[in-house]
């Protein structure tokens, strides 16, 4: 086996130790940062446009229309004054059951959107928390092999008795 000088080993105690308010930091880096998410991310963007779109189209609509209007020159004195005109249009769907229709798979492709989205951070989540203790269980046995230089048993003893597992496995030894 080839065996690595001490003197090229980093400092243990030059790394910090990882804390809860780090591994948070982490975790909302990591939300944003993974390339999943953020395709998820916008995804959920664009969906929401259409579903945007989709309630516009079954939505009532409703029109102003204003104009002004004055006739110059000769002619008859009845044209002569300024015309004024204000007009309102509204339009009330009853019937557009297609339309609705898509509004409902356009919010239910929405949602589902969000579902995953939800999951994907979740797995960001739990794939950092797993390392994080795996770090923090590492720096312990790390720790106790200080103290029990050699006795690799009596270490990882003490870590199981630590965090309140007494149970080994000839694998551990």
């Amino acid at each position: 086996p080839v065996r690595v000088s001490a003197t090229r080993l980093p400092e243990l105690d030059a790394l910090p130790p990882p804390t809860e308010a780090a591994l948070e930091r982490d975790i909302k880096r990591a939300r944003l940062d993974r390339p999943d998410v953020a395709l998820l991310a916008r995804q959920q963007a664009a969906q929401r446009v259409e579903v945007d779109f989709r309630d516009n189209q079954v939505s009532p609509r409703i029109d102003l229309q204003g104009w002004l209007a004055k006739d110059f020159g000769g002619g008859k004195d009845e044209l002569r004054p300024l015309d004024l005109g204000v007009g309102v249009s509204v339009e009330i769907p009853l019937i557009f059951r297609k339309e609705r229709g898509k509004r409902d798979s356009a919010r239910a492709k929405l949602s589902a959107i969000d579902q995953k989205l939800a999951l994907a951070g979740d797995k960001v989540e739990a794939e950092l928390r797993v390392a994080y203790t795996a770090v923090v269980a590492s720096a312990e046995i790390a720790d106790l092999a200080a103290v029990h230089p050699g006795d690799r048993r009596a270490a990882l003893l003490q870590h199981r008795g630590h965090r309140g597992d007494h149970g080994w496995t000839k694998s551990d030894v």
